[in-house]
Formats: structure tokens, C-alpha cells, sequence
């Protein structure tokens, strides 16, 4: 970074004045923060760019002050084989990324939690692919897995529920995770468990709303009268708007005014407009006014027109209406959720609640509506204070300058080496009893290339040729002939003869027999499961073990897969990619996210008990993976096509895999379920 401002990235799909989401906003105050030593780019959705290109032309105050690189919205996701568009959309900005900056990367990149965008750029980065020179930070605003747990309706299937596993992978793997203060990280720690999250550094919101407006005369408090509150946001579960009407509701005295502006939302039971169930509630309550959303420049306005804010959450990350009612001058009444528990405290610009219940907020409210004075001439001075402490910009720009200057290590290995975590696997530089072929030394590692074969003798030339070619400088080729002996397959006889090729042949005894037998064979510290209709780009096992060395925590690493047809051409002349992620979340029970078997994985994998199941013919590899993962071995995949995929008209996977794969999900449960008891009697 010397001699150039550190290069930031900010990518959001949200993006202010495009979208009235809090994330958006974020952004948008965030880059016009940092343009001030920083070299900001946003990264955002592609339906922005003709209200961006209409905004510059009016010369519109509102935009970010940043470039904008607009990022294409994949429509053919599914042609990609990616699992979800929210996956596909996570690929499109990766290779945005890489075409703005090149393979290092900028110094920083920062992605919203929400719909875990930054799953594909956090492979990457856990893989050594790409962004070598970025610190991967993730920034907390409240993922759509808890948002959705907090509405009341989580989703089982589908594109939502495939979002979860994106945003849990992008929240254990990053750099770092960047949270405002309060209880936000110590709700996720809870929600998700500490040791699925990667390191966390606590870094504050810019302001992120206009509020040095001063108040009209219209819109100034009454001196006098009913206590008037203000709820502003989202009529949702989440929000708590059942609670705060509840409280109020149940009050001895019943002078008070409320006005509640915000969207509607489908939160209600059975997924009914909350809107309408409130106004239903209310049955012409002239009490309580609900409005729509108004514009930015009026909501401080709105504040300044009511004696306090409420902010009833159930749980709330970083809420900015409280905020900008501490500029404003008003005190917040809230809950002690999230964020709130920080920037809320009892008569220094406002109270907060014992807990989330419709109880506890009418204890604090009733006295208010008793002496509305009590909220009247609470000094604002202490308040408006603690949000300029809470925004403080200076301190904002030098925790950004430092995580540029990290020059893109790993929070989570520093995070884990403090925590005195261990892998699973153990500490891979730790001596061990070495058989012949482990390394000595500085010695590159020896790789096990094990390429199981049952009358492929068209392909099976073409794989071990991408074996023998790879740029890792020490390898091993062991084919496994499963009892095919017709004359065809002397070409084994043939390939025999190579140099670093070996041939051991068993009884017909199935693919996941096989690989067990060269993978017991074998003399490497890794081993590569090759089927022998499959191709390796020659960087594939280079690129594989420079991951695993740097990272003695992962157990395997795969990559992205090209399909290629029966001639080694793209299939139906397309480039049509499979897309991995790996075996890390609760996605793999449910669909192979964990990669082909065509893998480096550690030798210790299988030193350890473990092996490719012999009766789940098709799905041996997934049902591997999900072993792994159930005893803490997670592996990851290189976001890149370095596997060529081959499909045939009598290709196992043609045959076998698309139409029963219910079926061997279920019987995958099952081998799991028999691997975990101990069926033999004890001995007396």
C-alpha cells in the first residue's frame, strides 16, 4: 500500500438512494466516510445502474460518494449449476472482484452478512484461488437465518433455506467479522455457536441518515399534553409492534399518542399482513396513527414531532432511527437487544427495558404517559454525546486503515492460534512414523493419485496422462483394476510400463472398494481419488496442496468442475460448471455440496477409520464427506473449473445418480447412522 491510498471494496445488492434498506444506507454513508483516504468502489446489483446513470445526469446530492461497478444479475444461474441464484449472484461479484483488481485483489473487501454474497469471494480466499492481498471481512447487520427465526417463519427448502447455508459459510470462513458493538456478536455467538464464527473485530456504523435538518415550527413537540411516541421501521415480528401496541393497550391511563411509520410486511400469523392484523387490533383506535415510509429528508422531521422514540425489537443489530433520535435530541425507549443494549442507556438519552415483553415496556413507558415531563426535559446533551461517540468518524477510517494493513491474513487461523484450537486432524507439521513416501524435511509432499477402473479403457489413458501431468513436482499413479479383465484392458499392461504408474487388481468388488484399496496402497501424504473417465488440470493438485499446507484445519480441497463430453469437448459446447462449495455446512446432508471424490485429501482421513462406503454405489463420495463433516473435517472448494467432469450416455452418474438420489440420500443416512454405534456385543 505504500504510496496509494488502500483500495476498498463494498459490495451490497442494497445500495442508497436505490434502496430504503438500512444496509443500503450503510454503504452509501460508509463510502462517502472512507472517499476521504480511501480509494472506495461499490459493488452492486445491475438493476441500479440506469437510476445511477439518471441520478449523475440530474447531479442528484444523494448518490454515494464512490465509483459504482454495477455487477450482471445471472438469469442462466441454473445453466451454471450453481445451487441457488443467491449462489450464482456470489460467483457473478467474485469475478467482479477479480476483474477490477486482478487475482490480489483490493485491500479490503467487505460484504453484508445477509444472503451470504461473499460465499464464493470467502472460498477463494480459504483456498489461496484468489485475493491473497484482501483482508475478507463480513459485516454483521443481522443475516437472513436470524431475521427469518425472529419473524416466525423459517424456511425448510428452496432458495431461502440455501441462503443460510451461503451466509454460515461466509460467517465461519472470512477474515473477519466486523460488528457495531452492543450484543450483536454476542447474539451470533449464541444463535450460531462461537466456533462457527471467524475472528470478530468490533468496528462502528457511519450516521447514516440526513438529521442536521432543524426542526420546523409545525413539526416541533407539544410543551404540553399526552406523551407522544414515534415507532419508525418495518412492521414486522421481528420489530416488535405487537408488543409495543400490547404495552400501551394495557396501560392504567390511556392519554398517550402513538404514530407508527414503516412497510408492511407478511409476519403475521399464517403470513398475514401485519398492517392489517394491527389495524384489526386497533378496531379505530384514534390513539395510534400507522403511515407509510416517508421520504429520507422527513424522518427527522417525524422524530423531531414526537417527545420519544420506541424501538420495541425482539432483536435489533444496529437500528439508526435510535440513533438519529439521540442526535435529534429525543430519547429512545427500546428493548436490550442487539446493538440497542449499547446505544441505549437508562437517562442518558433515553431507557431501556428488562426484556423483550410487552410487560417490561409498559414499565418503562407508563411512568412516561403519568409525567410526559419526565421525557420532556430529559437533557439531550449526554445522548447526543454518546451517538457522536458511537459514529465517531475518525475512529471509523483508522479501524478500516488497519484491517487494509493486515494485507489480507486469516482472522480465523488468528482467531483460532489464541483460542489454542487444535484441527481435528491435529498439527500436520508434528512428527508422525513416516512410511516410505512421506516426506523428510523440506521435501514437497508426496501425493497418492489413486485412479480406480472397470472397462474405461477408451478414458482411462487420457486421465493418467492429466495425472502425470501435473506441476506438483512428487506424485504416485495407482490404478485399481476392479476385476476387469477383458482383452481391452491391457492397455493397464501399457500404462504399467510409465514411469510412476503402478496397476493392482482386484475381484469386481465396486467403486468405493476400490478406492479403499489404492488409497491402503498408497504411499503419499495426501491422496487423490481419480475416476478413470475424468481430467485434472495440470495446476489441480499444485493448487489443492498449497491450500492444505497453509491451513492445517482443512481435511480436503476440491475445485469447481467443467462437464466435458464422451470426446473430452464442453458438454453440448457450452461450459457448463458444477459448482461446489464444500462440506463445512447442514446443505451437504441435504444435497452433494461437498465436490466430487476427485479431491486432495489428507492421508490421516483415512488412517483415522475412515473410508468410502462400498453399498452406497454412486454416492460414496458424498456419503464420505458428510462422515467428515460429522467428526470436524471440513474441506473446501478452489472456486475455479480445474476438473473436466465427464459425461457419458453410460456414465454412472447418468445411470444412476440423478434418477435414485433420494433413494441414496436415504441410504447415506443410514450407513451414517450404522457407522456411529458400536453393534458388537461387549466381551465378559
Amino acid at each position: 500500500m505504500v504510496g496509494r491510498a488502500p483500495r476498498v471494496a463494498l459490495v451490497s445488492r442494497e445500495l442508497a438512494p436505490f434502496d430504503d434498506g438500512e444496509v443500503g444506507r450503510y454503504v452509501a454513508a460508509l463510502a462517502d466516510l472512507l472517499a476521504d483516504g480511501f480509494e472506495v468502489t461499490i459493488f452492486t446489483a445491475g438493476r441500479h445502474q440506469r437510476a445511477h446513470r439518471r441520478a449523475r445526469r440530474e447531479r442528484a446530492e444523494s448518490l454515494p460518494g464512490a465509483r459504482v461497478v454495477f455487477v450482471r444479475e445471472p438469469r442462466d444461474w441454473d445453466a451454471r449449476h450453481a445451487f441457488s441464484a443467491l449462489h450464482a449472484w456470489s460467483a457473478s461479484v467474485h469475478e467482479a472482484l477479480l476483474a477490477e483488481y486482478g487475482p490480489e485483489g483490493p485491500d479490503l473487501v467487505e460484504f453484508a452478512d445477509p444472503l451470504g454474497e461473499g460465499c464464493v469471494a470467502v472460498q477463494a480466499k480459504r483456498t489461496r484461488a484468489a485475493l491473497g492481498a484482501t483482508t475478507v471481512c463480513v459485516r454483521l447487520h443481522g443475516s437472513a437465518e436470524i431475521r427469518d427465526v425472529l419473524d416466525g417463519c423459517l424456511a425448510a427448502d428452496g432458495e431461502r433455506w440455501f441462503a443460510y447455508q451461503l451466509e454460515r459459510y461466509a460467517l465461519r470462513f472470512c477474515d473477519r467479522l466486523l460488528w457495531a458493538g452492543g450484543d450483536v456478536l454476542g447474539a451470533y455467538e449464541r444463535f450460531y455457536g462461537a466456533g462457527e464464527l471467524a475472528g470478530a473485530r468490533r468496528v462502528r456504523h457511519p450516521r447514516a441518515s440526513p438529521g442536521a435538518a432543524e426542526p420546523t415550527a409545525s413539526r416541533a413537540r407539544p410543551a404540553e399534553g399526552p406523551l407522544t411516541l414515534l415507532y419508525l421501521g418495518r412492521l414486522g415480528r421481528r420489530e416488535g409492534v405487537r408488543e409495543l401496541l400490547d404495552a400501551l393497550l394495557g396501560l392504567e391511563r390511556a392519554d398517550w399518542r402513538l404514530t407508527m411509520v414503516g412497510a408492511d410486511t407478511e409476519t403475521a400469523p399464517m403470513g398475514a399482513s401485519m398492517r392489517a392484523l394491527l389495524e384489526l387490533e386497533l378496531a379505530g383506535d384514534e390513539r395510534v396513527r400507522i403511515l407509510d415510509p416517508p421520504p429520507e429528508a422527513e424522518r427527522a422531521g417525524l422524530i423531531d414531532a414526537h417527545d420519544a422514540l420506541v424501538v420495541p425489537s425482539r432483536w435489533e443489530c444496529w437500528p439508526q432511527a435510535a440513533l438519529d433520535a439521540l442526535e435529534r435530541g429525543r430519547p429512545v425507549i427500546a428493548t436490550p437487544t442487539g446493538g440497542l443494549a449499547e446505544i441505549v442507556v437508562d437517562g442518558v438519552g433515553g431507557w431501556l427495558a428488562r426484556d423483550r415483553s410487552p410487560e417490561a415496556l409498559a414499565e418503562v413507558i407508563g411512568p412516561l404517559v403519568e409525567r410526559p415531563a419526565i421525557a420532556r426535559e430529559l437533557d439531550p446533551a449526554p445522548g447526543r454525546e454518546l451517538g457522536a461517540e458511537l459514529t465517531d468518524p475518525e475512529a471509523i477510517r483508522a479501524a478500516y486503515a488497519e484491517l487494509c494493513a493486515e494485507g489480507g491474513g486469516s482472522g480465523r487461523a488468528a482467531a483460532s492460534a489464541t483460542r489454542g484450537e487444535l484441527s481435528p486432524l491435529g498439527d500436520d507439521k508434528s512428527p508422525d512414523p513416516a512410511p516410505e513416501g512421506r516426506r523428510s524435511g523440506a521435501e514437497p509432499p508426496l501425493v497418492s493419485i489413486v485412479v480406480p477402473y472397470f472397462e474405461l479403457d477408451r478414458y482411462v489413458e487420457e486421465a493418467v496422462a492429466s495425472a502425470a501431468a501435473q506441476t506438483h513436482p512428487r506424485t504416485e499413479i495407482l490404478i485399481v483394476n476392479d476385476g476387469s479383465l477383458r482383452p481391452e484392458d491391457e492397455i493397464l499392461l501399457e500404462l504399467e510400463a510409465r514411469d510412476g504408474v503402478s496397476v493392482v487388481t482386484q475381484p469386481n468388488s465396486g467403486l468405493g472398494a476400490a478406492r479403499n484399496l489404492g488409497i491402503e496402497l498408497s504411499r503419499g501424504e495426501y491422496v487423490l481419488p481419480l475416476d478413470a473417465d475424468n481430467l485434472l488440470e495440470p495446476e489441480f493438485v499444485a493448487r489443492c496442496v498449497a491450500a492444505l499446507e497453509a491451513d492445517p484445519e482443512i481435511a480436503y480441497v476440491t475445485s469447481w468442475l467443467r462437464y466435458i463430453d464422451a470426446e473430452g469437448r464442453p458438454w453440448k459446447g457450452t461450459e457448463e460448471v458444477l459448482m461446489p462449495i464444500g462440506n463445512a455446512g447442514r446443505a451437504v446432508d441435504r444435497l452433494n455440496v461437498a465436490g466430487d471424490a476427485v479431491a486432495v485429501l489428507r492421508r490421516r482421513v483415512f488412517d483415522e477409520g475412515l473410508a468410502y462406503s462400498t453399498d452406497v454405489a454412486g454416492f460414496e463420495d458424498w456419503t464420505l464427506y458428510r462422515e467428515m463433516r460429522r467428526r470436524g473435517l471440513v474441506g473446501h472448494a478452489i472456486p475455479e473449473p480445474l476438473i473436466g467432469y465427464r459425461l457419458r450416455d453410460d456414465s454412472m452418474m447418468r445411470a444412476l445418480t440423478s434418477p435414485r438420489e433420494e433413494w441414496a440420500r436415504r441410504a447415506s443416512d443410514a450407513h451414517l447412522a450404522e457407522r456411529a454405534v458400536d453393534w458388537t456385543a461387549p466381551r465378559p
